[in-house]
């Protein structure tokens, strides 16, 4: 079987294991007896094992040399964590095996995504049209694991436990590609201290709580402004539907606008989309506007991949994808969180994105500032790799 088919698999499994599980849960912890506050906490577990545990992860397979062989054991610990999950009727005993999940979960993507882009060539642009596959299937799992939830509440857990199995099979055939060759062992010392990361890390911070401001809040925004919940539902249709599209033209939109642009336009994105949703109560607009999440997400993770690919050291990738991974999907959600815990209750939804807008202007101009060509010092393009 060729790689890219087996990394278009690995995604659609992989990506489609978080669309069996993540909009149902929720639902299958209720069912399951825990508190609303209970759930609240449980899905806390997830931004906090990519903030935590992402980076260990990445930094244990650039030490090592052996990123597959890291992505092998997380994905072997996932499943058995998932299992554990599926076997269980109380939801108290769900609570160790969702934190391992969360924890042993943080690296796959990222890992993959630097396997991806190595394997394939940084200039292939190839990683697009392999990746959407992932989305693909994460709107096939939501549609199949919707029509069995109310059947029985595990079926998110089972569905789950299925397609992480594959993913986890599938690494068992994805290859381990030769280290660089360097008289030094990897730090991170310096990734860290460089001035384009951080900044970069900063902007993943304000992207990151922006969109989960969306993916955690709409639901109930829609439901304040008296709309039905089928507005939701088409939102997110319009969304994800749009976020295939943008990383099928990866390509075509990496060679004609470039990595660092289609970074740029992936954060500014932000700025009308939550604008509108701000101040329309439209629902046809409401669910239209999410469209620009094809860029908010596509737009945005194909700029960083891409970006990363050419400016990170080589013995450092997967050390730099997770750190980003873990700003984007780490702190963004947590900050979400808190966010919306301050203003939902008092100022309401339309504030939240009033401020989401904001803060998605911020963070354009924080990303065309850490992107400038003085930014870019000798450290990161040159320390421990040509």
């Amino acid at each position: 079987m060729p790689l890219k088919l087996r990394l278009v698999l690995w995604y659609a499994l992989a990506v489609g294991s978080i669309g069996s599980l993540h909009p149902f849960l929720a639902l299958a912890l209720e069912r399951a007896g825990a508190s609303g506050r209970a759930s609240s906490l449980l899905f806390t577990l997830f931004p906090l094992g990519f903030l935590f545990a992402g980076p260990i992860w990445g930094w244990v397979a650039d030490r090592t040399g052996r990123p597959t062989t890291v992505l092998r054991l997380s994905a072997a610990l996932c499943f058995a964590s998932v299992l554990a999950a599926a076997a269980t009727s109380d939801w108290r005993f769900l609570v160790p095996s969702l934190a391992a999940l969360a924890l042993c979960r943080a690296p796959m993507i990222p890992l993959v995504d630097v396997l991806t882009v190595k394997s394939l060539g940084a200039n292939s642009d190839a990683y697009g049209r392999v990746r959407m596959w992932g989305s693909v299937a994460f709107i096939g799992s939501v549609w199949v694991v919707g029509q069995q939830v109310e059947a029985s509440w595990r079926a998110p857990l089972y569905g789950n436990a299925l397609l992480l199995g594959g993913a986890c099979l599938l690494t068992w055939f994805l290859p381990e590609l030769p280290r660089p060759e360097s008289p030094v062992k990897p730090e991170i010392g310096p990734l860290v201290r460089h001035p384009m990361l951080r900044l970069l890390a900063l902007v993943a911070v304000l992207h990151g709580l922006t969109v989960s401001s969306y993916d955690y809040m709409f639901s109930l925004h829609v439901d304040r402004l008296g709309l039905p919940a089928s507005v939701t539902s088409a939102a997110f249709v319009c969304g994800v539907a749009a976020e295939v599209v943008v990383l099928a033209a990866a390509p075509w939109l990496l060679r004609v606008v470039g990595a660092r642009r289609l970074l740029l336009i992936g954060v500014a994105s932000g700025v009308p989309r939550f604008a509108v949703m701000a101040t329309v109560t439209d629902p046809v607009v409401l669910a239209g506007i999410q469209v620009l999440h094809g860029l908010g997400f596509g737009a945005w993770w194909v700029g960083v991949v891409a970006t990363l690919a050419l400016e990170a050291p080589p013995l450092l990738r997967n050390s730099a994808q997770t750190l980003l991974m873990s700003a984007n999907y780490g702190l963004g959600p947590l900050a979400a969180l808190g966010l919306a815990a301050l203003l939902v209750d008092g100022p309401g939804t339309s504030t939240l994105y009033g401020v989401a807008a904001v803060l998605s202007a911020t963070a354009f101009v924080l990303a065309i500032y850490a992107l400038s060509p003085r930014r870019r010092s000798p450290p990161l393009t040159n320390a421990n790799g040509p």
